[in-house]
Formats: C-alpha cells, sequence, structure tokens
C-alpha cells in the first residue's frame, strides 16, 4: 500500500477537508473498516453515517464517499479520516506528526478572507449542532441532563473555570494568544458575527437576552443611530 502521510493527504483533499479530517480521526469516529483486496470500506458517523471506499495500491491513492461534498468522486474529510486510520494501523511508529498538521491549518487559515472565515465558522457551528445530536442520542440523555459533565466526581456539570481552561487551550492549540481569550469573549465573539453576517440587530438582541435594544448596540459596539434604523428595518 502507499505510504500514508500528511503531504499526500494534502495534496489528495487539500488543506481545509485535511484538517476537517484530521479532527475527525482524533475524535474516533471512523468505524467498521475492512480491507479486501487493497480495497477498504468504512463508516465514519459525523454528525450521520457517511459510507467511505478507499482504493490504494503502492503509487496511487482514490477515495469517494457519499456524503454532499464527495458526491462519490472526491477524497473529502471522511476520507482523510479513514486514511488515517489506515495509516495508524499499518505504520502506528509513524503517525501523523500532529504539530506539523496544524502548520497545515494555520498557512490555509492564513489565506482566508475575513468572509471565507466567517462562511467557516458557520458551516462548523452547523457540524457541531449534528455532533451535538448525536451524542445526546447515544448518550441516552433526558432533557434534565447536562450536556458536558465534570471530571470532578461530586459534581455533575461542566465547572466555569474547567470551561474557561478548555477556551485557552483550545486558543493555543491554533497559535493565538491564550489571554485574549474568555468564555465572554467567545459569547460575544459569536453574536458579533452573526450580525455582521446577517444585520439583524434584534436576533442579537434576542440571542443575548438584553431587554433593550440599546444595550445590544452598545454590547456590539455600533453606532446608536445606525443600529436603530437597521432595527427598525427588520421584524422577526
Amino acid at each position: 500500500m502507499i505510504e500514508i502521510d500528511e503531504l499526500l493527504l494534502v495534496r489528495l483533499a487539500g488543506t481545509r477537508a485535511f484538517g476537517q479530517g484530521l479532527h475527525c480521526f482524533a475524535e474516533g469516529r471512523v468505524h467498521d473498516v475492512v480491507t479486501t483486496n487493497r480495497i477498504t470500506n468504512a463508516i465514519v458517523r459525523e454528525g450521520r453515517q457517511h459510507v467511505v471506499r478507499l482504493r490504494h495500491t503502492h503509487r496511487m491513492m482514490e477515495g469517494e464517499c457519499d456524503c454532499a461534498v464527495s458526491d462519490g468522486i472526491e477524497f473529502c474529510q471522511h476520507c482523510v479520516a479513514v486514511a488515517l486510520h489506515l495509516q495508524e494501523q499499518e505504520t502506528p511508529a509513524k503517525s501523523i506528526d500532529k504539530r506539523g498538521a496544524l502548520r497545515q491549518i494555520r498557512r490555509y487559515l492564513s489565506t482566508m478572507t475575513h468572509e471565507e472565515l466567517l462562511d467557516e465558522f458557520l458551516e462548523r457551528v452547523k457540524q457541531d449542532r449534528a455532533s451535538i445530536r448525536a451524542w445526546i442520542k447515544d448518550a441516552n440523555l433526558l432533557p434534565d441532563d447536562f450536556l458536558w459533565l465534570s471530571r470532578n466526581r461530586n459534581s455533575k456539570r461542566l465547572s466555569m473555570s474547567q470551561y474557561s481552561r478548555i477556551i485557552k487551550q483550545l486558543a493555543e492549540v491554533v497559535g493565538a494568544d491564550p489571554t485574549t481569550y474568555a468564555t465572554h469573549s467567545i459569547r460575544r465573539t459569536k453574536v458579533t458575527l452573526i450580525y455582521r453576517k446577517t444585520q439583524n440587530l434584534r436576533a442579537c438582541q434576542l440571542l443575548l437576552g438584553h431587554k433593550k435594544i440599546e444595550n445590544t448596540v452598545r454590547y456590539l459596539g455600533l453606532e446608536l443611530d445606525e443600529a436603530l434604523e437597521i432595527s427598525r428595518d427588520i421584524d422577526i
């Protein structure tokens, strides 16, 4: 079989799909992997089940998936995840260099415009929602159950301090300054991005739980006259 490495997968799928596939593989979403006569079939559970098939020899690798991105012909993030699984099984001592992978992802992000970054963010939000629904179903969670559990046996829910540590760790992973990120800034950033995308000030007010539209204006750092004019033109 062809030697699988970071450069090969980036060349086949592109940097964006490689980063998504790396994340998918790291979360253990590859299942039911069967290889016969240099053809590997697998299931990738990301929101829903995706059927992946890889064809590989000592000189080439091709992939297909039933997801919308692949459309049965393109090497998508699910193909990347299955390829990484194969790479781990075949050569455990030569696993993908995660630092090198992160460098590839950062280089890709640095080439994107603000609008492209926003589109990518909103797409990830959609995927996260699907993942959360799958987690609720798999864990048999009830409406009164906490979604994220604490590591502390004396507490059921994730604490604010632990949540804050997770945010700062994620900032370090992507090469950002962890001192500039916190739980509140993440909350504010999401609503700001929604406003820039939709110009729907009233929706932002509802999401933030503000009683007065003026509070939302100050929160988002907008000019009052401009914001009120936008608000009057939008009904939801």
